[in-house]
């Protein structure tokens, strides 16, 4: 009996020191758990501003994590060269949820700043995917990897360390990530949302801040002659994008919705849709099917070498409607973000429906020519924020008068419901003898106060005609792009 209690003693003591001399810990459910700690992490000093390799290594000594109920605190010392710095900051986990390639493989951090070093991303991905690894470290594809990038703020340097972790400590801090998130009631969208921001990095610099706009505004409209049928460019914001064809660009984005991963290489578009940073919008109005791209692109290039893209693709109908009116409508087709790898060309879904968001939205009707005018306005559609109330306009013009544009002379706005048809004089003579020598020559629809974002969502303007002669008429649409 004896030497059964001495067995089972030394037994307990060599798994004891097995679990204190673990590379990193698993923790248990209890408050204040260290869940991972290392003696020594190396890693690898990147510009700030280009992210290219500065071919030198720091080193991140004693680090460790702890879980405190919804929160959590890293601790460790940074050595770079002659230089110590000390890591301490505390913060939240959210896991990447959705159907995108990253769903559930996928927990983010964020972080309280330090004076000396800022903690911009904490990511752990399961089973990793090559894209979002450094150059040096791509052969760990598919192992379960610890990413931490830390921002010098003296110098503006970043200090990326990757390193391989164990499976049970990724799903703790997975369980603990949702935890948190059902403590603070965060709906899908929101996590989304939460996370998307927390996957770019540049939004939390501190010195070499990304200069690229949030937002970006845009303004087109065609001219429209009934006698031959047809659509010209009339005025339009400058369209940085490549431009495609509706079909070519439909379908991959079809593709990478269905099979979450594509190649690029196999389909008819320019890869700098989705590889080059930047704002970029292309618009084919002239002919049909009419529609737009507009997207927002992060590119990490220089060690990383992935880009990350929000993409909106919108059909545009503009069309007589009955022999005795003209109508436009946008309706959101594609909202998506994705990740391109600029080494395998590889494009995969990070989130679905979560594309750029559209505010601002107007569309104009506008420029009727001679005898004709406008004799009733019907504004509708489906947008974000469910709108009961939209807003009018009509365009007043002298009725000589063929020197302005599409966005000029229209009265102040009035606020009515949706699907409101608001009615004026059915003929020129009535018109110009109620308004003093003035008619009614566009319609205005203001969706202000709402946006366009999820797919299906549509805005639509009909305006009602007289048209004793041949007539033409300048129609468009304007908005504001927002990147999440």
């Amino acid at each position: 009996m004896r030497k059964f209690i001495q067995l089972v003693i030394v037994v307990l003591l060599m798994f004891g020191m097995f679990a204190l001399q673990a590379n990193d810990t698993f923790a248990s459910k209890k408050s204040n758990d260290k869940v991972m700690t290392f003696k020594t992490m190396t890693g690898h000093v990147l510009d700030g501003k280009t992210n290219k390799s500065k071919l030198s290594q720091v080193f991140l000594r004693n680090f460790s994590m702890t879980l405190n109920n919804g929160s959590s605190e890293i601790n460790g010392d940074v050595l770079n060269k002659n230089q110590k710095f000390e890591l301490s900051t505390t913060g939240s986990l959210y896991p990447v949820k959705g159907k995108g390639v990253y769903a559930n493989k996928v927990i983010l951090g964020e972080y309280n700043t330090s004076s000396k070093i800022n903690l911009i991303q904490f990511r752990v991905e399961k089973d990793a995917r090559s894209t979002h690894l450094i150059q040096m470290n791509k052969a760990d594809k598919g192992k379960t990897i610890l990413s931490l990038t830390l921002e010098d703020m003296d110098t503006g340097d970043l200090y990326v360390f990757q390193k391989t972790i164990n499976t049970k400590t990724f799903n703790t801090l997975l369980e603990r990530a949702n935890q948190h998130v059902a403590l603070q009631n965060l709906t899908e969208k929101q996590l989304n949302e939460k996370t998307s921001s927390l996957m770019n990095f540049n939004n939390f610099k501190k010195k070499n801040k990304s200069k690229m706009k949030k937002s970006e505004s845009t303004k087109q409209s065609f001219d429209y002659d009934s006698s031959t049928d047809k659509n010209t460019k009339s005025g339009f914001s400058a369209m940085a994008g490549a431009s495609v064809s509706y079909y070519d660009l439909d379908k991959v984005l079809k593709d990478v919705k269905q099979y979450g991963t594509i190649d690029l290489d196999n389909y008819n578009v320019s890869h700098s849709i989705f590889k080059d940073g930047g704002w970029k919008q292309y618009h084919q109005l002239s002919t049909h099917p009419r529609f737009f791209y507009h997207a927002s692109t992060q590119e990490y290039s220089g060690a990383y070498g992935y880009s990350t893209t929000q993409i909106n693709f919108v059909d545009v109908i503009a069309q007589t409607s009955g022999s005795d009116s003209y109508e436009v409508q946008t309706q959101l087709k594609h909202a998506i973000m994705l990740d391109y790898d600029h080494y395998s060309h590889e494009l995969s879904v990070v989130y679905y429906a979560l594309g750029l968001e559209f505010k601002n939205i107007e569309l104009a009707i506008n420029k009727l020519n001679d005898k004709n005018v406008f004799i009733d306005r019907w504004v509708s559609g489906i947008l974000e924020g469910s709108p009961s109330y939209v807003k009018g306009a009509m365009s007043l013009v002298p009725y000589a008068s063929t020197a302005y544009g599409l966005w000029d002379n229209f009265t102040t706005k009035e606020t009515h419901q949706l699907n409101t048809l608001k009615t004026f004089d059915n003929t020129y003579d009535k018109q110009y003898q109620r308004h003093n020598g003035e008619v009614i020559r566009g319609v205005l629809g203001d969706y202000s106060g709402y946006s366009m974002e999820d797919e299906g969502q549509y805005a639509i303007l009909r305006g009602g005609m007289y048209t004793p002669t041949t007539w033409s008429l300048t129609w468009g649409y304007s908005y504001t792009a927002y990147s999440r």
